[in-house]
């Protein structure tokens, strides 16, 4: 709720099948591979009304459910009835998430950076730098990360420090 009121976008961060699984374990509500689309698509409504003021869904873990067309079709489906963006996570390089949403036509974002898959200062700054190359190159860049204490730390420091061509935004207002 406070975030909502700060003008954050709020995301559903869906627990999705990884290739460890069952030994790494995402999380309750995970959707997995076996499960039939209606299981997918109630399981995914389940999760809307847990995050309050949500406007988008992405993945958490997921490496193996990502890469499977008829469960990411599933999630697609309902996002499109909900109105609700989706942001591929990618946490495998062959995930058909994003491709599958623009295809639907829901408003799909795909992350560029991952900023704290080593959780250390020196990695996090050098990943928002990756970001920042990105976006200057291409005109955007998405990158995501946890709440690990160094990597808001350095977020802290970095928005001091960013380039002044850099602007911050929401992924709604990102450029198509």
């Amino acid at each position: 709720r406070a975030a909502h009121r700060t003008g954050r976008e709020i995301l559903i961060h869906q627990p999705m099948e990884p290739l460890g699984y069952p030994k790494v374990a995402p999380g309750p509500g995970v959707l997995l591979t076996g499960m039939s689309q209606e299981q997918i698509r109630r399981q995914v409504e389940a999760s809307i009304p847990r995050v309050p003021y949500a406007v988008g869904l992405n993945n958490h873990m997921g490496s193996r459910f990502t890469r499977s067309r008829a469960g990411v079709d599933a999630v697609i489906a309902v996002l499109k009835a909900r109105n609700l963006f989706m942001l591929d996570s990618l946490t495998h390089p062959r995930s058909v998430f994003y491709a599958e949403g623009l295809s639907a036509g829901v408003p799909a974002y795909c992350r560029d950076v991952f900023l704290d898959h080593v959780i250390s200062r020196q990695a996090v700054l050098a990943a928002l730098r990756r970001a920042e190359a990105t976006a200057l190159l291409t005109g955007r860049a998405v990158a995501i990360g946890h709440p690990h204490p160094q990597t808001l730390d350095v977020l802290k420091e970095w928005e001091l420090l960013r380039n002044p061509a850099i602007r911050i935004v929401r992924l709604q207002d990102l450029p198509r």
